[in-house]
Formats: structure tokens, sequence, C-alpha cells
């Protein structure tokens, strides 16, 4: 029986690939790197054209580049974060690093972006920054967020920073529009669980705000032998690899996109078991496939389907992702975990189907099957 992995890779290393390495393999090692343009520098200035952002900056890790965000605006003690409850660890980490209070958002309902409703209730004078993770290939409400910070702003006259956090949203549009440049700062991920790759790790920060650009280019390298700052450039090497998967990069992403429709399609179907989110003026480019299991079925019941998929079916699956307080000891002792319990009652219900952009609409059908059946014995 085929194998369906729960987090397949979603690029592909061709010989383009190969001998990009290669040829920046042997710039380094015949001191050649002076005579040709640095990889580095080309990459940066194709992810910016292709953000259309005035800045963008390569970091050796997405949790590295958030790290970084935070300190370009100067988070420290006393100022607040707000960040949706379901989210990735790392993110957060990132705010309690530099001792700032991190204040946890709901999901909106059924959803695992963040609900800007309850992000307004929350908002204060001492917010500093959100941190808004654009889940899964999709994008938050950003017109209603941004709507909520500037008025906010006014009230307590102060600047409140958006940080998007888009490792898993990478080629996402927002009324086409990218998203990563809606906010003051985005952070891409290249690790090799997203559907970008430069060699198993790898970041980049974009921005207009030149300040935040500034600062960051001096924490990446040495404080620019100004202040401190530490080596968080991403290789050459791994920037030459960057090169050649952004010229395939949006091909993957759209025959991924219609292996997800496609399974919408199939899905819609099975309302009284299961919610898909839909998005409107959104292009969701399904870097994860989520479903949610509707209020009648708990924790238990979900572990239940995921342990029959695998077993029966040999489908394997995630979840992407649970609140982090239930994932992250640290988290869960720095933070109010009684402050989201809709995130933790979703987080028990949260399925991630496996998706690849090299799936046949056949392998869609079968997935979809097996779900359901996987469902029905949980419930019968």
């Amino acid at each position: 029986m085929k194998k369906y992995n729960a987090q397949p890779p979603n690029f592909s290393y061709t010989f383009s690939d190969f001998f990009s390495v290669f040829k920046a393999m042997m710039h380094l090692q015949n001191n050649r790197e002076k005579v040709y343009k640095d990889e580095r520098e080309i990459f940066e200035e194709k992810t910016k054209k292709y953000f259309n952002i005035e800045y963008a900056l390569s970091v050796t890790s997405c949790a590295v580049g958030i790290d970084l965000a935070c300190e370009s605006i100067n988070l420290k003690e006393g100022d607040e974060v707000l960040s949706c409850a379901i989210n990735f660890y790392g993110t957060h980490l990132s705010v309690l690093k530099c001792k700032a209070k991190l204040i946890l958002v709901e999901p909106k309902e059924n959803s695992v972006q963040i609900d800007p409703e309850d992000l307004m209730k929350k908002i204060n004078i001492k917010t500093k920054a959100i941190i808004i993770t654009q889940m899964n290939g999709a994008c938050a409400d950003m017109e209603k967020i941004i709507k909520y910070v500037k008025n906010k702003e006014k009230k307590f006259n102060k600047k409140i920073y958006i940080i998007e956090d888009i490792a898993r949203a990478f080629g996402t549009e927002y009324y086409k529009k990218k998203v990563g440049t809606i906010g003051d700062i985005g952070i891409l991920s290249f690790q090799t669980k997203k559907n970008f790759c430069t060699l198993g790790e790898g970041g980049m920060v974009v921005t207009k705000d030149k300040n935040i650009y500034n600062k960051i280019k001096e924490l990446r390298a040495f404080g620019d032998r100004r202040v401190y700052g530490s080596n968080y450039k991403l290789s050459r090497v791994q920037c030459a690899v960057g090169l050649t998967q952004l010229k395939k990069f949006d091909k993957y992403n759209n025959k991924r996109i219609k292996i997800g429709q496609h399974r919408d399609k199939l899905l819609n179907e099975y309302k009284e078991y299961i919610y898909i989110e839909k998005y409107k003026n959104i292009k969701n480019i399904y870097t994860y496939y989520n479903i949610m299991l509707n209020e009648k079925f708990n924790r238990e019941d979900r572990d239940k389907i995921r342990e029959i998929l695998l077993t029966k079916y040999n489908i394997d699956t995630c979840i992407a992702n649970e609140p982090t307080y239930l994932t992250h000891e640290f988290i869960n002792k720095n933070v109010d975990v009684n402050n989201t319990r809709r995130a933790t009652n979703l987080g028990g219900r949260i399925i991630s189907l496996s998706i690849h952009y090299n799936m046949k609409l056949r392998d869609n059908r079968f997935i979809v099957e097996a779900l359901i059946n996987s469902i029905k014995e949980v419930k019968k």
C-alpha cells in the first residue's frame, strides 16, 4: 500500500540545484568570491522583486528572523506582544526570550487564523507588537486587523508593530498582495517541511521600513563593527540553491493549489463530520491541509481517527497546530493558559492531512474516503 507522509517536502531538488551548489563551492574554494557577485546579494534582490518590497535580508532560520525582528523594535521587559494561541511554539519563544509578556489571542471559530475581535479586546497601552502567524498557506483577516491596530495607535498615541510570520505562507496572497508585506516585517522559513528549502534550514526577513532593515542588518553581522551583534547570515551556497528554487517555486505552489482545491470539493459533502475553512480574496497555497472535526468529537476521538488512518490506510497525519502552551513546557509556565479556551478545544479537533504538489486526483479520493471511513469507525 502506498505510504502518505504527514509532512512531505513540498519542494524538489533537480540538476539545476546541484549545479548551483557545485558552482558556489568552486567560487569559494578558488577564492573567486570577489570575482563573482555574492549569491546572497542576488538572492535578496530577487526576493525583493518577488515580494515587491524595499528590503530583504537572508538569515539562518525563521526563528532567528523573528528574534531579530523583536530586537529591531527594541522589545523589552514590560512590553506586551499579542499572538494567536494556535501556533508553532518557536514563534512564541522569541517573545519570551526578550522578557516581554506574551498575550495569547483566540483563533476564529473553527479556524487556525487569529480572531481580530479577540485581538482588538486585548490590545492595550502596553502592546508593543502583534505577531500574526499566517497559518498553513492561508491568511488572517488583515484588513480588519490593520483597521483595529490603527484605531488603537490613535487612542494610545503610540506605534504598534505588526510582524507577519509567513513560514508556511510563502507565496500566499491577500487581495493579490503578497503576505509578509502587509505588516511592518515579514519572516520566511526555508526549512525542510516548507515549500521552499535552502539545504535544510534558512529564512528571510522582508520589510519596507529602512530603520528596521538597518537595525537587523547590523544585528545579523556582528553589529557592523558599531554595536553588539552576531553572525546570522545565510551561507552563499544556500543562497545559490535559493535562487534556483525561486525559479520553479510558483509552478510547484500552483500544482499544490489544484490538489487542495479539488480536495476541498470532495470534503464539502461531509459537513456533518468536519469543517473546511473557506477563504475569500486569499490565494491559499495549502502548505498544510487542515480539517477540523466538528464539536461532537474530542481530542481522544481525533487521536483514534489518526491511528486508524495510519494503521489501516498507511496515511500519516500531523497536527498544525495545538496551542503552544500544550506543546512547550516553558511557554506553559509563562502565559495565561486559561485565557484561550476556544484554542484549547479547537486544538483537539485538528487533523492535518498529507498534501503534495505531485499528488494525483486519485490520491485525493483515496485520502478523503479513508478519512471519512475512519471518522465513521470512531463514531459508529
